[in-house]
């Protein structure tokens, strides 16, 4: 292993990648942390370029960054480039093509490995077929390490630890905002979030095929969440919120299933919304979203969206947002839990909550919240080792990252995780 790189990102002349490395080497330059840095693609030219332009945008030296050249179709280029890092960042979307592969090769070469990615069929497919060969191997499979899903999913777990008790319940609300007040005229989403979005959706049965082989039935719990279908107020708010059918939520649970099964902890009942100041903003994205749903399952209609993403976006969508337009946006994340305060109580127990807890998580841009998140999850998985769970495995960021500062250094790159408020629920 010493003679490996720390960390090489998979991907980096991709949008999402380029934004990774940068912030990688900036934190890494930052924290004055002395190691060894490396980049992948397809593309011996593309790599250099990639360099250059880096170089040039920022004037630091970038020329002496090792590349490699690997392919998620050629499997010995992927083995060749595992064996030469202790940890890859796979940046490779859409991940259900370019994922599998990558996280094999790491598995077999002993490279710890971590992805951005927002496509739950990639995710718990990887952990049905090689979580035991991960802990066997000791190696550590991280995957949601981006916007999706470190702040909502560690949010939770901050929310957790805020409560001196036993949480019942979480309610997730996530506000994407401009700084300014107004949208800008700019696409604000990459074309590959949308490609992966789409094969999410039309993958929807085999997701539930995994699901029957993976899970067990958890428990059911009272009292009851329920989810709340029509618009409502967000808590400490005036913004409007509706259900959000994003991926959070399914990372969320199975973190909750992992601490309910590893330690009988009681599983935490969620629910997310998005939300925003204007009504008819939510309503228009959340009927945008159904038709999006309803239409997935046919193959023509995701040919046609695949090849007209500004129509069917309603605009946000590009092939690489400009960074002024991203730049503008703030993320809010507010998580508004209720339990029982002081005790630590089971799944049987079913007695009137009487606490309530409420804390916010934000953030400006949603691609350099996803390049902070990354970076600082891979830093903490090769630094902290005696703090991470005793084998590896294909983990969700919280059942990995619980146990460390994960969430400080966040905050120390420009994240915001606060407790609002707490009470008494009478």
């Amino acid at each position: 292993m010493s003679n490996r790189l720390d960390i090489i990102v998979y991907g980096a002349t991709g949008y999402t990648g380029k934004r990774v490395i940068q912030t990688l080497h900036e934190i890494v330059t930052k924290e004055k942390r002395h190691l060894t840095l490396g980049i992948a693609g397809r593309s011996s030219r593309k790599l250099q370029d990639l360099l250059r332009e880096l170089e040039g945008d920022r004037g630091e030296n970038y020329q002496q960054m090792p590349m490699v050249i690997a392919d998620s179709k050629n499997e010995a280029s992927l083995l060749e480039m595992a064996s030469n890092a202790r940890l890859v960042i796979n940046c490779t979307g859409p991940y259900k093509f370019h994922g599998e592969p990558v996280v094999r090769a790491c598995i077999r070469q002993s490279c710890h490995y971590i992805d951005v990615s927002a496509e739950p069929q990639f995710m718990e497919r990887i952990q049905l077929l090689y979580n035991r060969e991960a802990a066997l191997g000791g190696v550590f499979v991280v995957s949601a390490c981006g916007v999706d899903s470190i702040i909502a999913d560690m949010g939770l777990d901050f929310l957790q630890k805020k409560f001196n008790g036993t949480l019942n319940s979480a309610e997730c609300y996530m506000e994407l905002l401009p700084e300014d007040g107004t949208f800008g005229t700019g696409p604000i989403m990459n074309y590959t979030t949308w490609e992966s979005l789409l094969h999410v959706l039309s993958d929807y049965a085999q997701l539930k095929k995994i699901r029957t082989k993976l899970f067990k039935q958890l428990p059911n719990l009272e009292p009851k969440l329920s989810l709340k279908r029509l618009p409502h107020k967000v808590p400490m708010s005036e913004n409007f919120a509706v259900p959000y059918p994003g991926i959070d939520a399914t990372v969320m649970r199975r973190s909750q299933r992992y601490f309910y099964e590893k330690s009988q902890a009681r599983p935490v009942q969620l629910h997310t919304y998005m939300a925003t100041s204007k009504l008819w903003h939510v309503l228009l994205v959340s009927i945008n979203f159904l038709l999006l749903v309803l239409l997935s399952k046919l193959r023509f209609c995701i040919n046609l969206f695949l090849k007209n993403p500004k129509l069917f976006t309603l605009g946000m969508c590009s092939v690489g947002p400009h960074r002024k337009d991203t730049n503008n946006l703030q993320l809010i994340t507010t998580l508004y839990g209720r339990g029982w305060k002081g005790e630590i109580v089971d799944e049987s127990y079913k007695k009137p909550e009487d606490g309530w807890i409420v804390v916010k998580i934000k953030g400006r841009d949603p691609y350099e919240i996803t390049a902070i998140c990354a970076t600082v999850s891979a830093l903490v998985l090769l630094d902290q080792s005696q703090k991470l769970p005793e084998t590896g495995g294909v983990y969700t960021p919280p059942p990995c990252f619980t146990g460390t500062n994960l969430v400080d250094l966040l905050q120390r790159n420009g994240l915001q995780f606060e407790m609002c408020a707490a009470g008494d629920l009478k």
